[in-house]
């Protein structure tokens, strides 16, 4: 094993387990593209199919049509994904107005079928320029949207082996199924101690100054409990500190989540640091619910190699940090969420995509009784445990069936979030009105 930087502070090496997830036929599944075969978590949930409307232009009509046809398949099929999708909502419509106008194409797919979920085909550029717009306007008029860039998927389609073409379908389908209202996975054991919370923060800039937030609530098996939007607020010192919410919004979020949860702990997750103003609102908490504040540094430059190889996912890098910060014990670790994943049951091997993996900066404070001073097995104990649940969290990105993802979901969701917002209130839609973490995903 060769680790590059940090490499004077390290305590052990650690391979975490894989965590399982729970579909509806099997609760011991660890690559998701057993949705396939094993039906959605959600399968026995009323998901209306009649909800759902394709669009496209006129010119791929012709090269949509047999895609469009097999993911209607896909979806209706009793044996998968299980949905009623009538007839006339399994047709392709075509739209006339310029992709570039998007209000003008809005209204106009608006008159022509009134769906919950609009799938879309719009060229490549317009998506890769103004993703959060579109995503932004539909939403202003309450309507979901699943993008496809039609001129490239079709490339890609055209030349794809048919197992990746199968893969590209089930990809869009569990997309689909996801923002109809579906769960397609959940973990097969919980992730925290009972009577937990994990919240996910993000921002999204709307001016120069002024940012919205948002927070994204899930139980320690990563059901969905709620999604709200923190109203806009101004921060002046970003480039110095970093993202973070202010005093204010920060003690409503944290009274609200004890006032409807009365939870034992809450784990809360940012891709920012956590300043010393957030740290001394948390610290006011602390006899009142157990913290554990998880900050993923995702850019620091960590590569890990293995016997001159990939290194396996899952690998913890436990540090000798521990600190004392605002009432709060500090830790530090390195985690690689990427890689070669090996099952020790089965010694069966699930290859890393090309690319060498890139490991994750975990910083946690917590006023948790588990670390005993500086006792180095409860820090190693500690960093494991948290080590293991930001691992079951990359899991629940329910937009690809892809096993190996980077970053946890409660974080990638409430950051993508964050941005759609920033867009809606640039459109003076507002951010009173109640949502669903679906509408943004």
């Amino acid at each position: 094993m060769k680790i590059l930087n940090e490499a004077s502070n390290l305590i052990i090496f650690r391979f975490l387990p894989e965590p399982r997830i729970a579909l509806k036929m099997s609760n011991e599944i660890v690559n998701p593209i057993a949705v396939m075969y094993n039906k959605p978590y959600s399968y026995d949930e009323a998901i209306d199919g009649s909800q759902l409307a394709f669009f496209f232009r006129s010119k791929y009509k012709k090269q949509f049509k047999p895609i469009v046809k097999e993911l209607v398949t896909i979806l209706s099929d009793e044996k998968k994904y299980g949905l009623t999708i009538p007839k006339e909502r399994s047709e392709i419509q075509t739209y006339g107005s310029d992709p570039k106008n998007l209000n003008s194409l809005i209204n106009e797919v608006r008159r022509k079928v009134d769906a919950k979920l609009y799938v879309m085909g719009l060229p490549s550029k317009i998506i890769n320029a103004r993703y959060f717009e579109i995503k932004a306007l539909f939403l202003r008029e309450g309507i979901r949207v699943q993008l496809i860039k039609d001129d490239d998927f079709t490339s890609n389609y055209v030349q794809a082996s048919s197992y990746n073409k199968r893969m590209m379908l089930y990809n869009l389908a569990n997309a689909i199924y996801t923002k109809l209202g579906g769960t397609p996975w959940i973990f097969s054991e919980p992730i925290a101690d009972p009577n937990s919370i994990i919240v996910g923060v993000g921002f999204g800039r709307v001016e120069e100054t002024i940012y919205i937030g948002t927070s994204y609530v899930k139980d320690i098996y990563g059901v969905d409990l709620e999604f709200k939007l923190i109203p806009k607020f101004a921060l002046h010192d970003v480039k110095t500190q970093g993202l973070y919410l202010p005093q204010d919004r920060l003690k409503k979020l944290l009274d609200g989540l004890l006032s409807r949860y009365n939870p034992q702990s809450i784990y809360f997750y940012k891709t920012s640091r956590f300043i010393p103003r957030e740290l001394v609102v948390f610290s006011e908490y602390i006899d009142k619910v157990k913290l554990i504040l998880v900050y993923i540094n995702r850019f620091r430059s960590l590569r890990a190699f293995e016997d001159k190889s990939t290194v396996r996912r899952g690998l913890l890098v436990g540090l000798k940090d521990l600190q004392y910060v605002n009432s709060f014990k500090h830790v530090k670790f390195l985690l690689w969420t990427t890689g070669n994943l090996i099952l020790v049951e089965t010694d069966r091997k699930y290859n890393h995509r090309l690319g060498t993996p890139k490991g994750l900066e975990v910083n946690v404070f917590t006023n948790s009784d588990e670390i005993i001073g500086q006792n180095e097995l409860s820090i190693m104990s500690f960093e494991e445990f948290i080590g293991e649940q930001i691992l079951a969290l990359t899991k629940l990105n329910w937009n690809t069936l892809a096993w190996e993802i980077r970053e946890p979901a409660i974080t990638v969701f409430a950051r993508k979030a964050a941005r759609i917002a920033a867009e809606l209130e640039r459109l003076g839609a507002g951010s009173t009105r109640p949502y669903d973490v679906r509408d943004f995903i």
